[in-house]
């Protein structure tokens, strides 16, 4: 499904994008330049050309957490992908922290590539703010622009390499 389809009419230069106000914890978008700029500040969305950066723009919601706030929960379905871009989060996986998120990084996606269970709880360390693709504007996406999809692959293969082959502890 094209993104213009999912967001309705497609924005002219300088509108406001708004989202529904039911939902919870979704708040005003900021001006589309900043949003822009944040998007091309991740290192997934870097070298991506000006309109794939407008496309992914397009449909991406801002969604704020408080400190403490669980924002995917382990063995959950995922329905959503998220990139911080503000704060920082915890991972854990069995109750236990096992690395953190920073301002740029994303999380969410394997759930959404594979329709399997949340692999780790993802939680606010203190107020956050993030950019949310839900499950089929992030498909679109994925369709729309390939470059995404490539460079998608390759972190996730990065992060398997990571995970067979942890970090040795030489202190001795």
């Amino acid at each position: 499904m094209p993104l213009a389809s999912m967001t309705g009419a497609v924005p002219h230069a300088g509108d406001a994008l708004t989202v529904p106000e039911a939902e919870a914890n979704v708040t005003s978008m900021p001006p589309r330049s900043e949003l822009q700029q944040l998007i091309r500040a991740v290192p997934l969305f870097a070298g991506l050309l000006p309109s794939e950066v407008d496309r992914i723009a397009l449909v991406m919601q801002p969604r704020d957490v408080g400190a403490g706030e669980v924002i995917c929960a382990e063995g959950e379905t995922g329905h959503e992908f998220f990139v911080l871009a503000r704060g920082e989060a915890g991972i854990e996986r069995r109750g236990e922290t096992i690395a953190e998120l920073h301002v740029g990084d994303h999380f969410g996606e394997l759930a959404l590539l594979d329709r399997g269970p949340r692999s780790a709880t993802v939680r606010a360390l203190n107020d956050c703010r993030l950019y949310v693709l839900q499950d089929a504007a992030f498909a679109a996406v994925l369709n729309e622009v390939p470059a995404l999809a490539q460079k998608l692959l390759a972190t996730l293969a990065g992060r398997l390499r990571e995970a067979e082959n942890p970090p040795r502890d030489d202190h001795r």
